[in-house]
C-alpha cells in the first residue's frame, strides 16, 4: 500500500497568511525606518558638522544668527537623503498604476507608495520648508525627487506656487501659471467595504500657456489644453478634458467662455436633427430671455459652442426657465447637460413624467404694473416670463446699472430682477463680480463696482461663508469686508449691503453662539457706516423656510447653495430698490368713504349707526402714517359733503379727521370726472393718484375713464385693508425728502394763495402781494435726496431730461468740474421748499469762456412766479465774474417740456439744433417782485 502524504486542509492557506503578515510587518518596519531615521541621520550629520567647526565656541549671539542656516542645511540634507532612498528603491519597486492592499497586508508596490505620500506629507508640514523651496528652483527640484523617482515639471514652471503630489506623472509645459493654494492630485486613495486601500492615478497634462486659478483642485487624467484657463476655486474632475483656448470653471468646472476671439472653439456643436417650427418659437424666446441676450442671437443650432453667456450660469438660468414655464424640475446631472437648443428641446418633448397637474397655472398679468406686488411672486415671475420680455436696453433713457459682488453663486438672481424691473418699464443691465471676490471688489477702483458710479452695488454673504475652522466666528473676514466698505464709501461709492440670513447649508455645522456673536458684530458694523444703504436677505431666507431655502445637489455640483424660490426673491427685492430709483412714488390717495374708510352707509345709518371695525381703524392709522410721511389724502366719495365732514368732526374714535385732507369731491359726479377735477387742483398727474373703493363698480368705472390712476383692489374682509395696502411698492419712496414730509402743509399754503389770487385781478399786483424771496445757493450733500427726487419728478420745465440719481448727485458734487446750485422759494404763506436746480460747467478755460448749462429744472409749483428768471440772472452774475463771455444751453426736445424752451426763448437764447445760445450781456432781467438772496 502507498500513502501519499498531503498537507492538512487549510494549512497551506494558513501559511500563506502568516507569511504575507509577516512581509507586511517587515515592510511596515521598512516604512517606518526609511521615513523616520532620515531626520536622526540628517540631524547627526549636521551635529557633526557643527563639531568640526567649533560651533559650541562661538559667541550666543552668533549661535542664534546662524540658526536658520543650520535649519536649512539640515532641510537640504534631509531632503537628500530621501532622495538616495527613493531613487534606490525605485531601481527594484516601480510606482503601480493601479494597486489595493491594507496595512496587514500590502504588496511592496504599495509599501512604496505609502513611504512616497508618507515623505511627501512630512516635508510639506516641515516648518518655512514649502515657502522656500518654492522658491528656489533647485531645491524645488531636490523636494520633488525626495518622494519621486522623476520629476517632469520645468524648472521654470510658475506652478510650484501650487501643491504637486505626483510630480512623476504630472507634465507641465513651460509658460504655465498655477496660482497658489491651486492642487494637483493625479492619484486617489479610497477604502473599500472590506477595509483595503484602493489607490488609482492617472497623468495629468497641463500644455503650454495655460492658466490654473488659485485654490483650484485638479483631479487625475485632466488634460487641460494651450492657452486654456481654470478659474479660481474651481474643481475639475477627474478625466476632464479643457480644450485648448477656452475658461472653465465652477464645482465642478464646466465651460464658461472663450479665452481668446480669435481661438478656435473645440466645442462642437449638436448635431441639428429637429429644426424648431413656429410652435419652437416660445421655448428661442425662454432661451433667450434666460440668457439675457436679443431673441435673434438664438436658433436651432445655438448653445454653448457660439453664446458665450451659454456657460454653467447660464444652464442653471434656462433650468430655472423651464421649471417656471413649463414645470419641468431637472437634476444638476441634466441641468448642467443642457449644451443646445436641441437639449432643452428634449426636456420639453420628453419631460420625465411631469404631470399636468404639476405644470405652474398660467397668471393674467394686470395692465397697471403696480398691482404686481399683490399677486404671488412665484406666478408672476412664470407669467412675466411667459410673455417674453426682451432683454436688457442698455442706454436706455432711465436705465440702471446693477452690480453684485457675493460670497456664494448670485448669478441665479438675474433673471427675477431683469424680469420684474422690465414690468415697471425700467431697463436694467447686470454684472457680477468673481466668485468670492466681495472684498478685491470694494478694493479695486477698476472693479466693477468702482466702475458703477451710478448704479446700485450690492454685497451679498452668507455665515457659512465667513466662518472657517480656524475663525470659528468669521471675524478675520468680517473685519476685512467693512474696511474695504468704509474704503469704497470714502471714494464716493454707493453702497448696498445685505443682513446675513440663518444658516441653512446642510454641509454646515454652526454653534448657535457663534452665529449670534457673527450675526450681532455684522449688524453693528453695518449701523456704523453713515450712508450704507441695507437690503433685508435675512427676511427672504426666513420666508422661504430653513426647509426649502437650501439646495444642497447645486451647492456641491455649482456652489450654489439657494433653491430658486431664494434666487427669484433676491431678483425681485432687488427690483424693488430698481423701482424707487427710478420711478416717483404716488402722491394722492383718493379715498371712498362709505365701506372703504367706514363700515356702513353714512346717508342710510347716520353719524351714529356706521362703524369704525377694528379693519377699518387700522387702516386709517396707515393711512395717516403715509400722510406724515407725504402723500395727499383727499375724499371722492358720493355722499353729502356737510355729512361727511360732520362725521370726521364728531366721530372721536377716527383716527383721521377733516383736516387731514387736503381736497374733496364730495358729491354725486362720476369719480372719474372728479379725480380729473383733483388733478388740476392739485396740479398733479393722474399718475400720481392711487384710488381706494369697496365698489368692484366704482374701481371699474375709473379704470375706465382714467387709466393713468392705479387702482387697488380691496379684499372683502376690512381686516386685510392695512396689509393689502401695505404690500404696493409705489409708497417706498415717500419720506426721502423734507419736502415730502410737509407736503400736506404745502398744499394748504397753495390753496390759500389760490384764493389771493382768485381776489386780484392784476397778475403783478398779485405777484407782489406774495413776498417772494427767492435764495439761490450751491448745493450741499444734504440735498442730494431733494435733488434725485426733482430729476425723477420734473417733466414741463426739464431742459435736458436727463434722470440722475442720488448716487450720480454725489459724484456731481465730488467731481470738481461740474457746478450744482439749488432754487429755494419762501413767501408769506410759508416754504416751498428746494423747488429747482441748475447744473452747469465751464466748456473752454480758454478766452472767451463759456458756461454751459447742462441741466435746469423747476418744479410746477413754482412756475410763471418769476421764480426761474431769478435764478438765471443769479447764474449770469456769477458767469460775470469768472468773465465768462457765452451761455450755450442744450436742449431735448420733448411732449411736455415745451415750458423751458419757451423761457430761453424769452430770455434772449437764439435756438439752432437744440442748442440755446447768448451772450452773458446784457444780464438777463431781474424780476422786480422778488428779493434774491445768493449764497456762493
Amino acid at each position: 500500500m502507498v500513502f501519499k502524504l498531503r498537507p492538512q486542509p487549510g494549512r497551506l492557506e494558513k501559511f500563506k497568511m502568516v507569511r504575507e503578515k509577516i512581509v507586511a510587518i517587515l515592510l511596515q518596519c521598512f516604512l517606518l525606518f526609511s521615513v523616520l531615521v532620515p531626520f536622526s541621520l540628517a540631524a547627526g550629520l549636521v551635529a557633526a558638522l557643527l563639531a568640526s567647526i567649533g560651533f559650541r565656541a562661538l559667541p550666543l549671539l552668533i549661535q542664534g544668527a546662524l540658526l536658520p542656516v543650520v535649519l536649512l542645511a539640515w532641510l537640504v540634507l534631509l531632503m537628500l537623503i530621501y532622495c538616495g532612498i527613493t531613487t534606490i528603491a525605485g531601481f527594484f519597486v516601480s510606482k503601480p498604476r493601479r494597486a489595493t492592499g491594507s496595512l496587514h497586508s500590502m504588496s511592496p508596490g504599495m509599501a512604496f507608495l505609502f513611504y512616497q505620500y508618507a515623505v511627501y506629507s512630512l516635508l510639506e508640514a516641515t516648518p518655512f520648508l514649502v515657502n522656500l523651496l518654492r522658491d528656489i528652483a533647485p531645491l524645488r527640484l531636490l523636494f520633488f525627487r525626495s518622494f519621486s523617482t522623476r520629476c517632469r515639471l520645468p524648472l521654470s514652471t510658475a506652478g510650484a506656487a501650487g501643491t504637486i503630489q505626483d510630480p512623476d506623472i504630472i507634465h507641465i509645459d513651460r509658460s504655465v501659471l498655477v496660482g497658489h493654494g491651486a492642487r494637483l492630485v493625479a492619484h486617489s486613495l479610497v477604502v473599500d467595504d472590506s477595509g483595503r486601500y484602493v489607490y488609482q492615478s492617472a497623468p495629468i497634462r497641463i500644455h503650454s500657456g495655460a492658466t490654473i486659478g488659485g485654490d483650484t483642485l485638479v483631479e487625475l487624467g485632466v488634460s487641460i489644453g494651450r492657452n486654456a484657463m481654470i478659474e479660481p476655486f474651481s474643481r475639475v474632475p477627474a478625466y476632464t478634458v479643457v480644450p485648448d483656448g477656452e475658461v472653465w470653471g465652477g464645482v465642478p468646472a464646466r465651460f464658461l467662455r472663450r479665452r481668446f476671439e480669435d481661438l478656435p472653439v473645440s466645442v462642437q456643436a449638436t448635431n441639428a436633427t429637429v429644426l424648431p417650427t413656429s410652435s419652437d418659437e416660445e421655448t428661442l424666446q425662454l432661451i433667450a430671455t434666460s440668457l439675457g441676450v436679443d431673441r435673434g442671437k438664438i436658433d436651432a443650432s445655438g448653445g454653448s459652442n457660439n453664446c458665450d453667456e451659454w456657460d454653467s450660469l447660464g444652464q442653471m438660468s434656462i433650468a430655472a426657465s423651464l421649471q417656471l414655464r413649463h414645470g419641468i424640475k431637472l437634476s444638476p446631472e441634466q441641468i448642467f447637460s443642457l449644451n443646445s437648443v436641441q437639449d432643452v428641446l428634449a426636456h420639453l418633448q420628453h419631460p420625465n413624467g411631469i404631470q399636468p397637474s404639476d405644470l405652474p397655472l398660467q397668471l393674467s398679468l394686470p395692465r397697471d404694473p403696480e398691482l404686481l406686488p399683490l399677486l404671488d411672486h412665484g406666478r408672476v415671475t412664470s407669467a412675466l416670463l411667459a410673455r417674453g420680455q426682451s432683454p436688457d436696453l442698455e442706454g436706455q433713457d432711465g436705465s440702471i446699472h446693477v452690480v453684485v459682488a457675493a460670497t456664494f453663486v448670485a448669478e441665479p438672481l438675474a433673471q427675477a430682477l431683469r424680469l420684474w424691473s422690465r414690468a415697471f418699464g425700467v431697463a436694467v443691465s447686470i454684472e457680477f463680480a468673481g466668485f468670492n471676490q466681495v472684498t478685491a471688489s470694494l478694493l479695486d477702483p477698476g472693479s466693477p463696482f468702482g466702475r458703477n458710479r451710478d448704479g446700485i452695488n450690492l454685497v451679498l454673504a452668507r455665515p457659512e461663508d465667513l466662518m472657517t475652522l480656524n475663525d470659528v466666528r468669521g471675524e478675520k473676514v468680517v473685519d476685512a469686508i467693512f474696511s474695504a466698505a468704509q474704503k469704497f464709501m470714502e471714494r464716493g461709492g454707493s453702497l448696498m449691503l445685505a443682513n446675513l440670513p440663518a444658516a441653512v447649508s446642510p454641509f454646515s455645522a454652526i454653534a448657535a453662539a457663534d452665529f449670534n456673536c457673527l450675526l450681532n458684530d455684522w449688524s453693528e458694523r453695518m449701523n456704523s457706516l453713515p450712508g450704507l444703504i441695507s437690503f433685508d436677505f435675512a427676511a427672504i431666507v426666513n420666508a422661504v423656510g430653513a426647509d426649502h431655502a437650501p439646495d444642497p445637489d447645486l451647492e456641491i455640483a455649482a456652489s450654489t447653495p439657494y433653491s430658486r424660490e431664494v434666487y427669484d426673491r433676491l431678483g425681485i427685492a432687488l427690483a424693488r430698490v430698481v423701482r424707487r430709483r427710478r420711478i416717483a412714488a404716488k402722491k394722492v390717495i383718493a379715498l371712498d368713504g362709505d365701506g372703504t374708510l367706514w363700515q356702513g352707509v353714512l346717508g342710510e345709518d347716520g353719524m351714529e349707526g356706521v362703524r369704525l371695525s377694528e379693519g377699518h381703524a387700522w387702516f386709517q392709522r396707515r393711512l395717516i402714517e403715509l400722510k406724515e410721511k407725504g402723500a395727499l389724502l383727499v375724499i371722492v366719495s358720493k355722499n353729502e359733503p356737510e355729512d361727511v365732514w360732520e362725521l370726521l368732526e364728531v366721530r372721536a374714535d377716527f383716527p383721521l379727521n377733516k383736516q387731514d385732507f387736503v381736497a374733496h369731491r364730495i358729491g354725486w359726479k362720476p369719480k372719474s370726472e372728479a379725480l380729473r377735477e383733483l388733478a388740476v387742483e392739485l396740479n398733479v398727474g393722474l399718475d400720481s393718484f392711487l384710488f381706494i373703493d369697496d365698489s368692484p363698480t366704482e374701481r371699474a368705472t375709473v379704470e375706465a375713464g382714467c387709466p393713468e390712476v392705479t387702482v387697488l383692489p380691496l379684499p372683502a374682509d376690512s381686516r386685510h385693508y392695512a396689509s393689502q395696502l401695505n404690500r404696493l411698492w409705489c409708497f417706498d419712496a415717500l419720506g426721502a425728502t423734507m419736502e415730502d414730509a410737509s407736503r400736506h402743509s404745502m398744499v394748504q399754503a397753495e390753496a390759500r394763495r389760490r384764493e389771493l389770487a382768485a381776489k386780484n385781478d392784476d397778475l403783478e399786483a398779485y405777484l407782489k402781494s406774495l413776498g417772494l424771496e427767492v435764495r439761490f445757493s450751491v448745493a450741499a450733500y444734504q440735498d442730494v435726496p431733494r435733488l434725485a427726487q426733482l430729476s425723477q419728478k420734473t417733466n414741463q420745465f426739464n431742459l435736458s431730461l436727463r434722470r440722475r440719481d442720488e448716487d450720480a448727485f454725489r459724484a456731481l458734487l465730488a467731481d470738481g468740474a461740474h457746478q450744482v446750485w439749488k432754487i429755494s422759494v419762501v413767501d408769506q404763506f410759508g416754504e416751498y421748499g428746494i423747488v429747482g436746480l441748475i447744473i452747469a460747467r465751464l466748456v473752454d478755460s480758454r478766452s472767451p469762456v463759456c458756461l454751459e448749462i447742462e441741466s435746469f429744472m423747476l418744479s410746477c409749483r413754482a412756475l410763471g412766479r418769476g421764480v426761474e428768471e431769478a435764478a438765471l440772472h443769479a447764474l449770469c452774475c456769477w458767469c460775470q465774474d469768472l468773465g465768462v463771455e457765452t451761455v450755450v444751453a442744450p436742449y431735448v426736445v420733448a411732449p411736455r417740456n415745451s415750458p423751458v424752451r419757451d423761457f430761453f426763448r424769452r430770455q434772449g437764447f437764439s435756438d439752432a439744433s437744440q442748442l440755446f445760445r447768448r451772450p452773458l450781456l446784457p444780464l438777463p432781467v431781474r424780476p422786480g417782485h422778488v428779493n434774491l438772496i445768493v449764497q456762493m
